[in-house]
């Protein structure tokens, strides 16, 4: 898969699996992500859609990376609550369950839409 260029500034990657192979070094823990431009993640607005393996892994290194990330999951349970719980501690700006709302992609330069998440749901339409 490549990355789907949206309406300016946003990007949305489909896969969290692209990170680290298309534009980002993966060293979130030794100076922080770049882009292939060397230009770094630090401060970038994102927002992950699923909060399944891949989706908690994309937020964990995005947040190491120095972005300010959100987060959305269409289920609840208690599971899914320790996680959020546990990437709120760590600096995870939102994470909404039980449901994805419009305005978590409000002002967004990056949505990682997690494997799990159909091309043809809602928020990924919101985010074209």
């Amino acid at each position: 898969m490549t990355p789907v260029a949206a309406a300016a500034p946003m990007t949305v990657l489909l896969s969290p699996v692209l990170i680290g192979v298309n534009g980002l070094n993966g060293r979130a823990s030794t100076g922080g992500l770049r882009d292939r431009r060397g230009v770094s993640w630090a401060g970038r607005r994102v927002t992950v859609l699923g909060l399944g393996k891949s989706g908690l892994a994309a937020a964990k290194l995005l947040r190491r990376a120095g972005c300010r990330v959100r987060v959305s999951e269409r289920q609840t349970n208690d599971a899914l609550s320790d996680a959020a719980r546990a990437l709120q501690a760590g600096g995870v700006e939102a994470v909404e369950l039980g449901g994805h709302h419009e305005d978590m992609l409000d002002e967004c330069d990056l949505v990682v839409i997690s494997p799990g998440i159909p091309p043809t749901a809602p928020p990924v339409g919101w985010a074209k």
